[in-house]
């Protein structure tokens, strides 16, 4: 527990107060918009080059309107404002979003917009939900953990009771309003924390919410001396029971000459789980890892920022100078940088499994278990194989906005995670040491332990 303290610790006390918030807001009057249809020239007609092949239809939609729904277009239009107004001052991954996914967030807010001053009607806000949905979250692709909630009970539970007096979380106070109540159905109970014992590590859950599962880890003994054990998930609350699942494991394993361990579909989870229940018992000595977090220091931030207590930097010159490979254009909005050290003490004296370790990854292994394969990267824990992975693993929570008109929620990540370099893991993410077939990365990587090819 008290290496699982220290852990915690640094991902819940990472930040240093700043300034008080300020409030956010937009234009007080939105602009009359209009309708262009094609003027009515025939096939083979020549337009006089004077007449405007496009003519606008005045006042043809109003702001004014009141959809079915109830609210006016103004209201969708404000709120879509607004989230492109939070995005673009404190989500530094549009950038990389475009270059990875080839998708332009910046265009696909104005094609949005468009779509809204011009569409006859909306019957809900569920409809409204479904256009930003299929219009800006699906494309982004879940990089730098943008996505529109689709469920939000889950996210006041957890931050409730990660930190004590749960509703000063900005994570809770902010889905604690009254639109977003409304859109997502949230009672009083949901926001009840007077059950939290006084005491309780923070970021540890409740007993009550363990999972007992027999599949998310699966261990088996694959040649003479070598074993294997797959994760599926990192998710905190598998962790109380696959904690002995591992730890009998490897000791029944102890002897062997290899140990695979394979994460390839794992998408993450709590980022304890990897260091405190699969690193920390098979080290005979400290280990650290660290990285830095660029922040954009935008109000909005701010409100999260405020809540961890660790001194920031700002992003000047010298520190520049260093990350070479550091993207100009991402780092325009960027003004403070954080070190972020994991520090990893031995569960043991001597470390339960003695023999050569490997780590298979793939292209899902993303955020938790991205951070997972990068400690292992810097430490030497073990060598990686497979295919590059997702990323974005170098980061803390991320952050979320509620729109002020409909309440629906996103989240995003702040921070932008780059090596000593400056290549951010979100788009460059973690290349294993030898690249593998995924269609037949396993047998492959027998392959390379029989014939002795790994010494």
């Amino acid at each position: 527990m008290k290496i699982q303290k220290i852990i915690l610790a640094l991902l819940l006390a990472i930040f240093a107060a700043c300034g008080a918030d300020e409030e956010l807001g937009l234009e007080e009057e939105p602009p009359i918009y209009g309708v262009y249809e094609e003027s009515a020239v025939e096939d083979g007609e020549e337009n006089d080059e004077n007449e405007p092949l496009v003519e606008v239809i005045e006042v043809a939609f109003s702001p004014d309107d009141v959809f079915t729904s109830g609210r006016t277009r103004a209201e969708y239009l404000e709120d879509v404002d607004f989230l492109y107004y939070i995005l673009t001052n404190n989500f530094p991954f549009m950038g990389v979003i475009e270059r990875r996914n080839g998708f332009d967030m910046r265009q696909a807010f104005a094609d949005l917009r468009l779509r809204l001053e011009t569409i006859e009607d909306i019957m809900a806000d569920r409809v409204f939900y479904a256009i930003l949905e299929n219009t800006l979250s699906i494309p982004a692709a879940g990089l730098g953990h943008f996505g529109i909630q689709s469920n939000v009970d889950w996210l006041v539970n957890v931050y409730g009771r990660m930190i004590p007096d749960g509703l000063d979380s900005p994570w809770v106070s902010l889905l604690d309003n009254p639109t977003t109540r409304e859109f997502y159905q949230l009672t009083d109970e949901i926001f009840d924390f007077s059950d939290l014992e006084i005491g309780e590590i923070p970021g540890e859950m409740p007993a009550e919410w363990d999972i007992v599962s027999p599949y998310n880890v699966q261990t088996d003994i694959l040649t003479d001396g070598v074993a294997y054990v797959a994760i599926s998930s990192f998710n905190s609350q598998f962790a109380r029971h696959d904690t002995e699942v591992l730890l009998e494991f490897f000791r029944e394993v102890a002897d062997f000459e290899h140990l695979i361990i394979d994460i390839r579909g794992n998408g993450g989870g709590w980022s304890g789980y990897f260091p405190q229940l699969v690193m920390m018992p098979n080290i005979s000595e400290s280990m650290a890892a660290n990285f830095y977090m660029l922040f954009s220091a935008h109000p909005h931030n701010m409100i999260f920022l405020n809540f961890r207590e660790m001194e920031s930097n700002p992003i000047d010159e010298e520190f520049l100078e260093r990350l070479v490979y550091l993207n100009e254009d991402d780092a325009e909005m960027l003004d403070v940088y954080f070190r972020a050290e994991f520090l990893l003490e031995p569960l043991e004296e001597q470390a339960i499994f003695g023999g050569k370790i490997w780590l298979m990854v793939d292209r899902v292994v993303f955020s938790a278990s991205e951070l997972a394969a990068q400690m292992v990267q810097q430490t030497g824990f073990a060598t990686i194989v497979g295919e590059p992975t997702g990323g974005d693993g170098l980061g803390i929570d991320p952050f979320i906005v509620t729109l002020p008109n409909t309440g629906i929620a996103f989240r995003f990540a702040a921070s932008y995670g780059v090596d000593s370099l400056g290549r951010n893991n979100q788009e460059f993410a973690t290349t294993p040491d030898i690249l593998l077939p995924m269609e037949r990365a396993l047998e492959a990587l027998l392959e390379i332990i029989s014939e002795g090819d790994w010494e």
